[in-house]
C-alpha cells in the first residue's frame, strides 16, 4: 500500500496475527482499542478496513460507514469490503443500499453463504406486501401509455418491453409475463415454484380502477395449440404432433404422464423432459400442471395415447368422475405426511412425527440444509418461517394438537388483515413438546412486529375458558442458519 508507514509496514504479519486472534475470540472491542492506540498515519487502508470490521463486530456500525466509504478505492473490487459496506447498511435500516453491495460481494465470492443469507434478509426487509401497492401504483401511472403501446402508437417513448422490465422490477428477479390482447397481462411461474404461492395475492390486490379495463392472470393459461410450432434445443415440433397418456392416481387426485414425439427422443433425458413440460405448460396451462402432474415420462410405445391437445379435457372428465373439481389456477393442495423422529437429534423439526404442508418442497429443503426455495421467496420480499409453541405443564397431547390447530385458525384471520398478509403453509407436531405451525409472510418484518404486541399475542394463545396458554412462542426462517426470535418466553412472564 502507498500510504503504509515503515513501522506499521515492517510488522505488518505480526499486527495482522494479533487483530485475527482477537477476533476469532470476540474480543472486538479490543481489536478497536488496539488500531485507535495507532499514530493516524500509520492506519493503513488495509487496517482501516480491520478497525470497520470491528466496529461492525461491536455493533457500531455509524463508525464503521464512513471509514469504508474513505476506503473505497482501496477495496471497493474485494468480497469484504463489499460485505462489511453491506453488514454497516443493513444494521443502520438501509436495506436498498446493503443489497446493492451484498449482491457486488456475490458476484465477487458466488459461494458465500453469509452473503447469500443477508442478500436474502434485505429482500425481506423490503416486503412483497409494499412491492405489491408499489407494482400496481406503477402501473396505475404508467397504463395509459402501455394501452397505446399495444395499439402500435408508441410516440417515441421507447418499447414495451423496457417499459415493462421497469415496472416488473419493483417486484423483484426473473418477474416474467405475457402482454397484449385487449389488455391482457398474465404473469408466468416459468419454473419458478414460488410465483405459485405469491402471484395470487399480486393479481388479488390489483386496484378497482384497473380490474374495469384490465384482465389479469396469475400464471400461464391453457392456449390454443393448434398451429403453433415449439422451437427449442434446435427442434422445430408442431404442438399438435405431440401423443401423451395420462395415468391417474385417485388417492393422490394427480396424474402421471407420458409423452412420445421422435424429436423430443432425439435430445437426451433432462433436455426431452424440460422440452416437454414448456409445452405442456402451454397446452393445460402452468395452474394445471402444478395441482395435478405429479410425474411425466418418456415413452417408446404410442400404445393409448392421444394428442396432447385432448389431454387438459381427458384430465377435467377423470377428475370430475371421481368427484373432484378441476382448476386451471394454482390450488396449493395439502399434503398429510408421516416422519421417523430422530431422538438423538438437536436439530429443530427432525423430532417430528407427523403434520400437513402445502409447500412439501419447502419442508423438504429445510431438512437437507438447501436454501433455495427460502431464497427465491425472500428475493420477491417473502419470508416463510415456521412458528414454534411449546406444550404448557399438564396438558395431554390430543388438548395440545387442537389448540394448535386454533392458533392456526387465528393466524389464517390476520392474514386476513391487509396489514399482515400471509398463507398457512402447514403444521406438525414433533414427540419433545413442540408444535410447528408453516407460514409464508408478505410483510415478515411487519408480522413479527404484529405479534410483539402482548395483546395480540394473549388473544393468540388465548384458551376456551378465557386464560392465556402457559407456552413459550419462538419463530424461525425455514433457513437452518436463520437466528430463532424468541415471541415469548414462559419463563419470563410475570
Amino acid at each position: 500500500d502507498s500510504n503504509m508507514g515503515m513501522n506499521v509496514y515492517s510488522n505488518r504479519e505480526e499486527i495482522l496475527e494479533r487483530i485475527n486472534a482477537m477476533t476469532a475470540d470476540d474480543r472486538d472491542a479490543e481489536v478497536v482499542d488496539y488500531l485507535m492506540s495507532f499514530p493516524e498515519e500509520d492506519l493503513t487502508d488495509e487496517l482501516k478496513g480491520l478497525l470497520a470490521r470491528a466496529y461492525n463486530n461491536t455493533g457500531e456500525y455509524e463508525k464503521a460507514l464512513p471509514l469504508l466509504v474513505e476506503t473505497e478505492s482501496y477495496g471497493r473490487d474485494t468480497a469484504n469490503w463489499n460485505f462489511r459496506m453491506g453488514y454497516s447498511l443493513y444494521f443502520l435500516g438501509d436495506y436498498e443500499g446493503s443489497l446493492k453491495y451484498f449482491s457486488q460481494a456475490l458476484e465477487i465470492e458466488p459461494d458465500d453463504e453469509d452473503t447469500k443469507w443477508f442478500i436474502a434478509q434485505c429482500n425481506i426487509n423490503m416486503p412483497f406486501r409494499q412491492r405489491v401497492v408499489d407494482f400496481w401504483k406503477w402501473f396505475s401511472e404508467n397504463s395509459a401509455d402501455i394501452e397505446e403501446m399495444l395499439a402500435g402508437r408508441n410516440d417515441g417513448r421507447g418499447s414495451l418491453s423496457d417499459l415493462m422490465a421497469e415496472g416488473m422490477s419493483i417486484i423483484g428477479e426473473d418477474v416474467y409475463y405475457n402482454i397484449g390482447g385487449d389488455r391482457e397481462l398474465t404473469f408466468c411461474v416459468e419454473g419458478n415454484t414460488e410465483c405459485y404461492y405469491l402471484y395470487p395475492y399480486l393479481v388479488d390486490n390489483m386496484p378497482l380502477e384497473l380490474k374495469d379495463r384490465w384482465s389479469v392472470q396469475s400464471c400461464q393459461q391453457p392456449s390454443d395449440i393448434s398451429g403453433f410450432i415449439f422451437r427449442m434445443y434446435d427442434k422445430d415440433i408442431p404442438m399438435t404432433e405431440i401423443l401423451v397418456r395420462a395415468d391417474y392416481d385417485a388417492e393422490s387426485s394427480a396424474f402421471d404422464l407420458c409423452y412420445h414425439h421422435p424429436a423430443l427422443a432425439e435430445l437426451d433425458e433432462a433436455k426431452s423432459i424440460n422440452a416437454f413440460y414448456v409445452i405442456l405448460q402451454h397446452a393445460i396451462g402452468e395452474g394445471a400442471v402444478y395441482n395435478y402432474v405429479y410425474d411425466v415420462r418418456q415413452s417408446d410405445s404410442t400404445d393409448g395415447m392421444y394428442p396432447i391437445g385432448e389431454l387438459s379435457s381427458g384430465m377435467k372428465n377423470m377428475l370430475e368422475n371421481n368427484g373432484k373439481e378441476y382448476h386451471t389456477e394454482p390450488e396449493l393442495n395439502w399434503c398429510t405426511y408421516r416422519c421417523e423422529p430422530k431422538e438423538d437429534s438437536e436439530k429443530l423439526r427432525e423430532e417430528i412425527i407427523c403434520g400437513n404442508s402445502r409447500f412439501m418442497l419447502l419442508n423438504r429443503q429445510y431438512m437437507e440444509g438447501d436454501m433455495q426455495c427460502y431464497r427465491d421467496l425472500a428475493s420477491k420480499g417473502a419470508s416463510a418461517m415456521f412458528l414454534m409453541i411449546t406444550i404448557p405443564d399438564g396438558w395431554g397431547i390430543k388438548e395440545f394438537m387442537d389448540m394448535r390447530y386454533t392458533i392456526e385458525d387465528r393466524i389464517e384471520s390476520m392474514f386476513g388483515n391487509s396489514d399482515t398478509p400471509g398463507l398457512l403453509l402447514g403444521g406438525a407436531m414433533g414427540n419433545k413438546g413442540i408444535a410447528y405451525i408453516d407460514v409464508l409472510l408478505f410483510d415478515g418484518p411487519g408480522f413479527l412486529r404484529h405479534l410483539n404486541d402482548p395483546r395480540v399475542m394473549d388473544d393468540l394463545l388465548r384458551c376456551g375458558d378465557g386464560s392465556v396458554m402457559d407456552s413459550s412462542l419462538y419463530a424461525k426462517g425455514f433457513c437452518q442458519n436463520d437466528p430463532m426470535v424468541e415471541l415469548r418466553n414462559r419463563d419470563r412472564m410475570g
